[in-house]
C-alpha cells in the first residue's frame, strides 16, 4: 500500500482556499453594482452569453455528492456507470427541437406560470411547491456532504465549514443576483475540471502508467457484475437503466425546473439558449468522463489497496498525497462544486417565491424596487435555512441517517419525475381539468414514494445475499427467519451452502437479530471477514461484503432501485394525466 506524503493540507492550501472565497465575494460586489431591477437581477437582463449560461447549467446541478461519490463508484462497482451516456443524443434532441423553443416563446420569469396558463392556479401552485420542496432538501444536503468532507480533509470544526459555505454563498448571491450566480458558476466549473484534470495529470505522471493501464486493472478486479439491463427491479444497477434513469431526469429537469427554465431564459435569443444546452450536455460528458478516469486512476494508484471505503479515496488523495498548494486548488474546486449548487437553489427558490406566490396574489404589481428588495430578503431566507437544514442533519445518528447518496437519491428523485410528467402532460395538450393534474401528480408522487422508501416501513428491513466469484453470474439468496433457505444441495434451515474449490462443501448459518443478518461458519474450514474484517459469527448489514473461502457474499438492501422510482413516477404523472382527462367532469372542454 502506498504511504502517505502529508500528514493533511497546509498553510499554503489554506492560503489558497481564503483567495478564491475573496475573489468570489468580490464578484458578488461588483455585480451588485447593476443591480437595477427584478428583471436583472432574475434575468440578468436576457443578454448572458450561451456558454455562461450552458456552463452554469451543469455547475448548479453538480453537487459535492456527485463530485466526490462517481470516482469511489468507479472504484467500487467498475466501468458500468459510463452507460449512462447513451441518454446524451436523446436529451439533448428533446431539449433542443422542444423544450428550449417553448420558453423562449413564453418569456416566462417562472416556468410554473405555464401551469397555470394550461391547468388553473391550482397546478401552478402545486407544482411551486414541488420545486421548493426538491431545492429546499437539496440545499441542506449539498452544504452537509460538502462541509463532512471538507472538514475531514482540512481538520476544521464541522460548523465552521458549514458557516463558510453557508455564508460566502449567501453573500455574492444576495448582492449579484443571477448575473454574479452564472459568471461565479463559471469560475467554479473552471476550477471543479481543472481539480479533476491536475489529479489525472499527477498520477499520470507519478505512476508512468496510463488509461490502458487503469482500465485492465479495474477489469482484473472482482467487483459485482453490472448488467446491461435486467427487468428485476431489485438489481441495484444495469447501464440500460441508468440511461433510462438520466433521459428522463434531464427531460424532467429540463422541462420543469426552475434552476434550468430560468438559465436559458437569460440568454438573448432562441440559438444562445439551444448552443447552451449543447454547452451543457458537452460539459457532463466531459466531467462524467473525468471522474470516472479518476476513479480507475486512483484504484490503480493504490493498487487496489484503498486507504478506506471508495468514497473516501478521492478526499484522502487530495488531503495526503497532491503537491501543497495544488491540493488547495483541487479543495476549493470542492468547495466550488457546493457554492454552485447551493446559490443557485437560493436564486431559484426566491425566484418562485417572489413571483408565483407574492405576486401572484397581490391586487397590484410591485415596483421593480421592491420585487428586487423582496428577493433578496427571500434569497437571505432560503441561505438561512440550508446552513440551519445542514446543522440539523449531523444531529442525526449515522446509523439512522445512512448513505447521503442514496438518501438524497431516494428522497428527491420521485418528485422530480412527478413535477416533470406535469410539464409533458401541458407540452403534450392533455385535455385535463387542473384538479386531474393535480391528482395525477398525488398518485405519481404516491407511487414514486412507496418504491423509494417502502423499505423504510419494516421492522427489520429484508435482505439479499449475494454469492459472487469472479467471472459467474452472481447467485442471488433470499434470508427468511423461516423455511428452508438453501444455496447449493443440501437444504437445511436459514443455512446455505458453497461447493468449494472441489475439495469440501463450505457451509454457513444465516440469523435475523434486531442489530442485521448474523452470518457463522459451521464447518470450521472457511474464515469469516467482514470488509477485510475477520470474525465469526458476524454482523452484515446492506453493501457488507463477507469472505468465506475462495466466494464473496455481497449484503444488498431489498429495496427497489434508486433508478427506477423518478422514470416510473414520471410516468404514472403522465399516464393518470391522460386517463383521468378522458373522464366526464375530469375532461377540460376547451
Amino acid at each position: 500500500m502506498r504511504v502517505d506524503r502529508y500528514d493533511g493540507l497546509q498553510t499554503v492550501d489554506y492560503v489558497v482556499v481564503a483567495v478564491y472565497f475573496a475573489c468570489v465575494l468580490m464578484l458578488g460586489y461588483y455585480f451588485s453594482k447593476r443591480q437595477k431591477s427584478a428583471d436583472e437581477y432574475f434575468l440578468a437582463g436576457r443578454k448572458m452569453p450561451w456558454f455562461v449560461v450552458g456552463l452554469s447549467m451543469y455547475a448548479s446541478l453538480l453537487s459535492t455528492i456527485a463530485y466526490l461519490s462517481e470516482p469511489g463508484e468507479f472504484i467500487k462497482n467498475g466501468i458500468g456507470v459510463w452507460g449512462r451516456q447513451m441518454h446524451v443524443p436523446f436529451s439533448v434532441a428533446v431539449a433542443v427541437l422542444i423544450l428550449v423553443p417553448f420558453f423562449m416563446r413564453k418569456r416566462l420569469t417562472s416556468a410554473y406560470e405555464y401551469l397555470e396558463e394550461k391547468y388553473g392556479l391550482g397546478a401552478r401552485l402545486f407544482g411551486s411547491t414541488l420545486f421548493l420542496c426538491i431545492r429546499l432538501s437539496m440545499m441542506g444536503m449539498i452544504v452537509y456532504t460538502a462541509s463532512i468532507a471538507m472538514s475531514k480533509m482540512a481538520d476544521l470544526p464541522f460548523t465552521w465549514v458549514v458557516l463558510g459555505v453557508g455564508v460566502i454563498a449567501v453573500v455574492y448571491t444576495v448582492l449579484g443576483g443571477m448575473r454574479a450566480v452564472m459568471w461565479t458558476d463559471l469560475v467554479q466549473f473552471i476550477i471543479l475540471f481543472g481539480g479533476l484534470l491536475f489529479t489525472i495529470g499527477y498520477i499520470f505522471v507519478d505512476t508512468g502508467t496510463g488509461p490502458i493501464t487503469w482500465l485492465q486493472d479495474i477489469l482484473a478486479a472482482d467487483h459485482e457484475p453490472q448488467p446491461f439491463f435486467r427487468l428485476d427491479p431489485y438489481v441495484r444497477v444495469s447501464v440500460l437503466g441508468m440511461a433510462i434513469y438520466a433521459f428522463v431526469w434531464w427531460v424532467s429537469t429540463c422541462g420543469s425546473d426552475q434552476l434550468m427554465v430560468q438559465r436559458y431564459l437569460a440568454t438573448g435569443s432562441l440559438r444562445a439558449a439551444r448552443r447552451s444546452i449543447l454547452a451543457n450536455q458537452a460539459a457532463d460528458v466531459s466531467v462524467g468522463i473525468l471522474l470516472g478516469l479518476g476513479g480507475i486512476a486512483l484504484y490503480s494508484y493504490y493498487k487496489a489497496q484503498l486507504p478506506g471505503t471508495p468514497d473516501e479515496v478521492f478526499p484522502h488523495f487530495i488531503a495526503h498525497t497532491l503537491p501543497r498548494g495544488l491540493a488547495g486548488l483541487v479543495v476549493a474546486a470542492l468547495f466550488s462544486t457546493a457554492m454552485a449548487a447551493l446559490d443557485s437553489s437560493m436564486h431559484g427558490v426566491a425566484t418562485v417565491l417572489t413571483v408565483d406566490f407574492v405576486g401572484r396574489f397581490r391586487k397590484e404589481p410591485l415596483s421593480q424596487k421592491s420585487q428586487l428588495r423582496l428577493a433578496r430578503l427571500f434569497t437571505l431566507g432560503a441561505g438561512i435555512y440550508a446552513v440551519l437544514f445542514c446543522l440539523f442533519l449531523n444531529t442525526i445518528p449515522e446509523g439512522s441517517r445512512g448513505n447521503i447518496f442514496d438518501l438524497t437519491t431516494r428522497i428527491i428523485a420521485y418528485v422530480i419525475g412527478t413535477l416533470g410528467g406535469m410539464f409533458v402532460a401541458a407540452f403534450l395538450r392533455f385535455r385535463a381539468r387542473g384538479a386531474a393534474m393535480v391528482l395525477s401528480a398525488v398518485l405519481g408522487l404516491s407511487v414514486g414514494f412507496y418504491l423509494s422508501l417502502g423499505h423504510w416501513f419494516q421492522d427489520h428491513p429484508d435482505v439479499f445475499l449475494y454469492v459472487l466469484e469472479k467471472g459467474e453470474e452472481p447467485t442471488r439468496w433470499e434470508p427468511r427467519p423461516e423455511g428452508p433457505n438453501t444455496i447449493g444441495s443440501s437444504p437445511e434451515d436459514n443455512r446455505f451452502v458453497l461447493t468449494g474449490d472441489g475439495v469440501a462443501p463450505r457451509h454457513a448459518g444465516v440469523e435475523k437479530t434486531p442489530e442485521g443478518w448474523s452470518i457463522r461458519t459451521l464447518t470450521g474450514d472457511a474464515e469469516i471477514r467482514v470488509n477485510d474484517r475477520p470474525g465469526s459469527p458476524a454482523i452484515i448489514a446492506p453493501d457488507d461484503v463477507v469472505t468465506l473461502g475462495s466466494r464473496r457474499l455481497l449484503v444488498r438492501l431489498k429495496a427497489v432501485s434508486w433508478m427506477w422510482p423518478l422514470p416510473v413516477s414520471f410516468f404514472v404523472t403522465l399516464l393518470s394525466t391522460l386517463i383521468l382527462g378522458c373522464l366526464p367532469g375530469f375532461k377540460r372542454r376547451s
